[in-house]
């Protein structure tokens, strides 16, 4: 079995564990120096603190953590592109798909970590500063688990993109663009906006409640389960290539 030691050890070269790691101690810092500056305004706005606490604070760090996804898939495949590695690794008893599910399966865990480091930020300060009986901790642990399944579709989309370009720049240039057509869509009401995972992530920062929308965790999960799938499909017949 296609050994995930090696994966790890080939992604420490690339910078990508470097990136998502960053991620998640600059939203932490990030939360903290908003919430000092704008504490007492988010404080006495018209909503639940709670609800105050997290969705005010959530736009930038999607924001932050999409471009994270973006540079950490951009150069994820560009190691097994060099030297055509990629075509050497044909003699090996494992199949190129089996490699997509591995890098898939680290980039979810130290995605999963940049997450808990952000939320536990946001947890700390919930627990210093909000009103007496209005923290909830399980509220909280909720919302960091919908908004996590929200960005995995475009963590997948990404991927893709990744195995079908030799070229890092490309990847990172459709990223941009997804990135900047996600902020474009986020706001319109067509359903039909929720086909481009980098609307999903960005819905949370457009509400001011820490609601669960259903229907959107439906089409996340689809969409996942789609966007694996074809991965795999072309990981496959990278092989054959």
């Amino acid at each position: 079995m296609y050994s995930l030691r090696i994966e790890i050890q080939k992604l420490r070269r690339t910078g990508v564990l470097e990136t998502l790691f960053f991620a998640g101690i600059a939203g932490a810092v990030y939360v903290a120096l908003n919430w000092y500056i704008r504490k007492d305004y988010l404080l006495t706005i018209d909503i639940d603190p709670m609800n105050s606490l997290l969705t005010q604070l959530y736009g930038v760090l999607s924001l932050l953590n999409m471009l994270a996804v973006i540079v950490s898939t951009s150069n994820i495949y560009s190691i097994e592109y060099q030297y055509n590695a990629l075509k050497k690794m044909q003699t090996l008893p494992f199949k190129i798909g089996t490699m997509f599910i591995r890098k898939l399966q680290i980039l979810l865990f130290m995605l999963l970590g940049t997450y808990v480091i952000q939320f536990v930020a946001l947890a700390t300060l919930g627990k210093l500063y909000l009103p007496s009986g209005t923290f909830n901790m399980s509220v909280l642990v909720q919302f960091a688990f919908y908004v996590f399944l929200l960005i995995v579709p475009c963590l997948v989309f990404m991927l893709i993109v990744s195995i079908l370009s030799q070229n890092m720049w490309i990847t990172v240039g459709i990223g941009i663009v997804g990135f900047f057509s996600g902020m474009s869509m986020v706001s319109m009401a067509n359903w039909g906006s929720y086909l481009n995972p980098f609307v999903f992530l960005l819905k949370p920062a457009m509400s001011l409640s820490t609601d669960i929308d259903q229907r959107m965790v439906v089409i996340a999960l689809v969409e996942i389960l789609i966007f694996v799938a074809m991965g795999m499909w072309i990981a496959n017949r990278k092989k054959g290539e």
